[in-house]
């Protein structure tokens, strides 16, 4: 395990790209370099686990380690795919058009647990996210985010502190604790966000150039 954001990631059983081989049934070696913050909702593990999967040939077995391994697969073998809609479990990728995006994604000094984040959403009778406009895309919305915020009260402040600061709107990536903003000049966001949270931020932009 190596990379900048290595720290804290788990070697054992637990991390979803060794649970990939042990469903696959194959004795591998993995080397993992993250590069992506773990525990932030933004796909690193998934994609971590397609990988392993795509190379063991056996994406087939993608939706049984989570709604969004699926779509990495979709990715790794199509990279250039671009965005999709998921549905069913997440098993069920289908290839969509999305406009060029610019984004700002801010990462707090704590992660949010995926399976904390569902048992809450369950315990909370499935409640509905804030609906977030975005220039270009239809009204956005992500139900997980009141489960991600009782699960980590320190959410509240941090979303509050960079839409105080951009004056837009911040969207929950995936189950959590990062933080989104679409942005059209991304360096003064970028600055902004900077000055308003003790966290990373990165800008980010859809398609990948």
């Amino acid at each position: 395990m190596t990379g900048p954001f290595a720290d804290g990631v788990p070697v054992d059983a637990s991390n979803l790209a060794v649970r990939a081989a042990d469903l696959a049934g194959v004795p591998v070696a993995i080397a993992l370099h993250k590069g992506i913050p773990h525990g932030g909702g933004l796909g690193g593990g998934s994609a971590d686990a397609a990988a392993v999967l795509v190379a063991l040939d056996r994406p087939d077995l993608a939706a049984e380690l989570g709604s969004d391994v699926a779509f990495c697969v979709h990715a790794q073998l199509a990279p250039r795919a671009g965005a999709a809609w998921m549905r069913g479990r997440g098993e069920i990728v289908e290839p969509t058009d999305v406009a060029a995006l610019d984004l700002v994604i801010a990462v707090p000094p704590f992660g949010c647990s995926t399976p904390a984040v569902y048992r809450a959403w369950d315990t909370l009778g499935g409640p509905h996210g804030r609906t977030v406009a975005v220039d270009g895309l239809p009204p956005l919305r992500n139900d997980l985010e009141p489960a991600a915020e009782h699960v980590e009260p320190r959410l509240v402040a941090f979303r509050e502190a960079i839409e105080d600061a951009t004056g837009l709107p911040a969207l929950l990536a995936g189950s959590g604790s990062s933080y989104a903003v679409v942005a059209a000049d991304v360096d003064d966001v970028c600055a902004r966000v900077r000055r308003a949270v003790d966290a990373p931020v990165f800008a980010a932009r859809y398609p990948a150039s």
